[in-house]
């Protein structure tokens, strides 16, 4: 028991902050993919008025 109350601490912000870092790395991997998967929008081309004198 004495082992667990020791190392209780360490073990717990280590296992936070990769839980942390692991949903940042999902939710960016997420958007990526979404990015790439997306379907290009036409792109506009711009029209000049010609003015009629």
């Amino acid at each position: 028991m004495r082992l667990f109350a020791l190392y209780y601490w360490p073990v717990l912000i280590i296992l936070t902050a990769f839980s942390v870092l692991g949903a940042l790395f999902g939710l960016f991997e997420y958007k990526r993919r979404q990015k790439a998967n997306a379907p290009e929008a036409p792109r506009q081309r711009l029209q000049l008025r010609r003015r009629g004198a």
